[in-house]
């Protein structure tokens, strides 16, 4: 009885959803907000992108307001962009390695730079001056699960000089034979808050290369890298406990 009362619980704060197109991507998407009153606000307020910010938003704001009221994390403002039906293409690199059983996956995958490009270029500076939050690199997070996640390390290993934290959640590792590795072997430098987490059951490709890939990122200095393995889980049970962990290490009190 009580987790079914914490679970129906009324969130502190508001949801909000609109649709936004993206003209360089020809692309809808659905941009959602969450806002805590208690959210700091001005210049230097730290804020989370969350990727699948569609199925996945609410999830990701309970989980948030959980954590603020057991004092686990601060509270942040959330905002979700929502893609279900392009995330194969945006959250994805280009094949170096050609493995795919069909010709036309170029249709479909490899679209994260230009993804990340209207991201940075307009998404990012017009949420920040319309919620008054970031302004900084530091101030700005990203969450994302599976393709999610794999963008994630992405961004962490390609653009960390304009995020400050990053939360992989079971990231698609294996994409393009293992293509996580060899964008850590070519960063100059890798640096920021960084939290991976995983279900223990997901798989051989999934949590074996999870293991490699938190062992090579800690090894960098700049980095401050936790991780979890949540006993029992698997890759869409773990998002049950995911996000809220993520908040809890990325955003502290």
């Amino acid at each position: 009885m009580l987790v079914l009362l914490a679970a129906c619980r009324p969130l502190v704060g508001t949801l909000e959803q609109v649709d936004v197109y993206a003209e360089p991507l020809d692309t809808t998407y659905v941009v959602g907000t969450y806002l805590r009153p208690d959210a700091p606000r001005g210049p230097g307020a730290p804020w989370v992108l969350l990727l699948d910010g569609d199925v996945h938003f609410e999830t990701a704001a309970r989980q948030l307001d959980a954590a603020v009221r057991r004092g686990e994390a601060d509270p942040i403002v959330i905002v979700g962009v929502g893609n279900q039906d392009t995330r194969e293409r945006d959250y994805t690199t280009p094949f170096e390695v050609e493995v795919m059983p069909t010709d036309d996956w170029t249709e479909w995958a490899g679209g994260v730079d230009p993804f990340f490009g209207w991201v940075e270029g307009e998404l990012v500076p017009e949420r920040e001056a319309a919620l008054d939050v970031g302004g900084a690199p530091e101030d700005r997070g990203v969450v994302g699960h599976s393709y999610g996640g794999l963008a994630t390390v992405w961004l962490l290993l390609h653009h960390g000089d304009r995020w400050g934290r990053f939360g992989a959640i079971s990231p698609s590792s294996w994409w393009d034979q293992g293509a996580p590795f060899t964008w850590e072997e070519q960063a100059s430098t890798v640096a920021g808050r960084a939290h991976f987490s995983i279900g223990s059951v997901e798989g051989p490709p999934m949590n074996s290369l999870f293991d490699a890939l938190v062992e090579r990122l800690d090894a960098h200095e700049g980095l401050d890298l936790t991780s979890r393995v949540f006993e029992g889980h698997d890759h869409q049970s773990v998002l049950n406990k995911a996000f809220g962990d993520a908040f809890s290490e990325l955003y502290p009190p």
